[in-house]
């Protein structure tokens, strides 16, 4: 298939694909006498992979150890590339639940203030800035 036809089945763009080209994360690919890419179910397997690792987080980086030029891919590898990954969530989960936490009682005290009429002073406002938890 040509590079056209492989963008609208991987769903991403012909300039991205020719970057993961560039880059090794596909093969490079026979070209027809007049200089068309042709493109076989391999790069769209591995589009697949690139953008399963993309929704994950991975970055580009992180893609090419995983799925680089290797042929056979490194389970082990991948493994422990997903824990540590996990991990990065975890962590970030938890300082979501931690700023919405903070964003929720700053909501609160921010409607109290100005339901009395006044604006948050410098002092509290200092306060909150300097605490890692309000």
């Amino acid at each position: 298939m040509r590079i056209g036809q492989l963008a609208k089945q991987s769903g991403f763009s012909q300039s991205s694909i020719r970057f993961y080209e560039q880059k090794g994360l596909i093969a490079p690919v026979e070209r027809t006498h007049a200089g068309y890419r042709l493109y076989g179910e391999q790069a769209l397997n591995r589009l697949t992979q690139i953008k399963l690792c993309k929704q994950l987080g991975f970055s580009l980086d992180d893609i090419t150890q995983l799925i680089g030029e290797q042929e056979a891919l490194d389970h082990k590898a991948i493994l422990h590339t997903l824990a540590l990954r996990k991990r990065e969530v975890e962590t970030l989960i938890g300082e979501l639940q931690i700023n919405h936490k903070n964003i929720s009682i700053l909501e609160k005290r921010l409607n109290q203030l100005w339901q009395q009429g006044e604006c948050m002073g410098a002092e509290e406002l200092a306060q909150l800035v300097n605490s890692t938890t309000f």
